[in-house]
């Protein structure tokens, strides 16, 4: 658990901001996050649903995903966030988010903040066919924060 000592470490701090539907999906996610010790800062996204992934793995550890994004593209970067953001001492951010245009300036305005406040920034490389959809995007991001 990452809010306890037992492990023999420091007590840490650690949220998250994502979207999750109002469905059963994203209250059990909700659920294991809090009991985890994550604070989950998002509220959920009233009618929507939350995304998932199927993965199949065959014997050999080929592996191919069925995804479905549900409310996943729908971050928006509010004064509440921006304020979580600016006390971030690491921030790091889900590669596969660049496939959504509007949340790419979401991720700049996040990284821009966190970076000027003097946080790390972190971005996931998700896959490869993403890094390549997303190259130029990206390297702006790691680039410049």
């Amino acid at each position: 658990r990452l809010g306890s000592q037992s492990v023999g470490g420091p007590i840490l701090n650690v949220a998250m901001v994502g979207s999750v539907g109002s469905d059963p999906l994203g209250g059990f996610y909700r659920n294991k996050l809090r009991r985890a010790s994550v604070n989950f800062l998002s509220e959920p996204v009233k009618d929507g649903t939350t995304g998932t992934v199927i993965v199949l793995t065959t014997p050999d550890a080929q592996r191919t995903m069925l995804a479905y994004q549900g409310t996943s593209s729908t971050i928006n970067y509010d004064s509440c966030l921006a304020s979580i953001i600016s006390r971030t001492n690491i921030l790091v951010v889900e590669g596969y988010l660049f496939e959504h245009p509007d949340t790419i300036k979401n991720i700049t305005k996040a990284c821009k903040d966190a970076h000027s406040k003097g946080a790390l920034v972190a971005v996931t490389a998700s896959d490869l066919s993403c890094i390549e959809r997303h190259y130029d995007d990206l390297w702006e991001i790691i680039g410049n924060y």
